[in-house]
């Protein structure tokens, strides 16, 4: 493990990849779809550029920024 808490070599790079895989598999199964964006940030934490609380924190960062983004939805 490396000092920023990243698995390194083969084995983490495998398990990081299985796990990304497994999260999109379950995201599809669910009827979702995984933007390009969050598939570049996922494949930047399968190379082992940050951990996956680093890869949770900047997908959440980038949805809000999404949704605040959005027009308002008037009702009524």
């Amino acid at each position: 493990m490396g000092p920023d808490g990243v698995i390194d070599g083969d084995d983490g790079v495998a398990r990081r990849r299985a796990f990304v895989d497994e999260a999109r598999h379950s995201t599809v199964l669910e009827g979702g779809l995984t933007s390009p964006a969050a598939r570049a940030l996922q494949e930047r934490y399968v190379a082992g550029d940050f951990d996956v609380d680093q890869l949770g924190e900047e997908i959440r960062r980038r949805l809000a920024q999404r949704l605040a983004e959005r027009p308002a939805q008037g009702g009524g």
